[in-house]
């Protein structure tokens, strides 16, 4: 399952960890969208072919934040700069994030902080069943007070947050029996509550997932048998319920750049343009 994000000026995608047999020690795969062509970045990791690590990109500064990065305890937060292919490392409390991994994690514009859900531990233990919050202006960490019954502790699942970052929303990945799963959730950002929205009908993990205006689109990933087929999932946050098709907002028709990030693992070939059109990291 890959992880990536793009440049500040939309010319660069990152991919981090591209294979579990890949050679060398490169912390990423870099692909340079006007000549077409890929290089390695230069910077060098002890363990570049680890799994589970998510790269959450923070808009205002463009810098892509590794929660465990890719060291053998997973106590680092890496810091990748895209455009100077540099990378720094925050030593992280080990009360939050230190050995989690297959997590999922947002950048939330209205509280200017990257939030964490799910994971679990080398050992294969479950990390708390809690959101951790993170604040590259001061590098803080926090757990935040939810109220309402909280989405089951999981790995593998999708993450997003809306435009305005008032919603964020959990959906599928695998639970801590293995079983795969189809729930969706919702928190509301302002009050932190969570609300169940109905199931999809059958489950996915390793999905692909973001919000355009109120609609959730989610793609890809795997239903517990098979890779799935190309049919997005999409979810109308004001109705609660899902639907066929959908208009996209009209900030993406004129090309607009949006500051809503949600993510997972790929942008495919076949999707919508008004995805594309809307930075965010995967």
């Amino acid at each position: 399952m890959h992880t990536a994000a793009i440049s500040t000026d939309e010319n660069t995608l990152v991919t981090f960890r591209a294979t579990s047999s890949a050679s060398g020690s490169a912390l990423s795969y870099r692909y340079h969208i006007l000549s077409n062509s890929w290089d390695q970045s230069v910077v060098k990791v002890q363990n570049p072919t680890k799994e589970g690590v998510r790269a959450v990109q923070d808009p205002v500064s463009g810098l892509v934040y590794l929660a465990g990065g890719y060291q053998s305890d997973d106590s680092q937060m890496y810091v990748y700069n895209i455009d100077t292919d540099t990378m720094t490392m925050l030593s992280m409390p080990s009360n939050y994030m230190v050995d989690r991994l297959f997590y999922a994690g947002v950048y939330l514009k209205s509280r200017r902080s990257i939030i964490y859900f799910g994971g679990t531990a080398n050992n294969n233990q479950s990390s708390q069943n809690v959101i951790s919050e993170f604040t590259p202006s001061n590098g803080g960490w926090l757990t935040l007070n939810t109220s309402g019954q909280s989405p089951p502790h999981r790995v593998d699942h999708c993450m997003a947050a809306s435009d305005d970052s008032s919603k964020v929303v959990v959906f599928g990945g695998r639970f801590d029996n293995g079983t795969f799963a189809r729930d969706l959730w919702i928190l509301d950002v302002s009050s932190l509550t969570w609300t169940q929205g109905d199931p999809w009908f059958e489950p996915r993990t390793a999905t692909t997932c973001t919000v355009a205006g109120s609609i959730f689109l989610a793609w890809g990933g795997n239903n517990g048998q098979r890779t799935v087929d190309g049919t997005i999932v999409l979810y109308d946050l004001n109705s609660g319920q899902y639907i066929s098709s959908y208009t996209p907002p009209s900030y993406y028709a004129n090309g607009a750049t949006n500051n809503g990030y949600g993510g997972s693992a790929g942008l495919p070939n076949d999707s919508p343009n008004h995805v594309r059109r809307k930075r965010k990291q995967w």
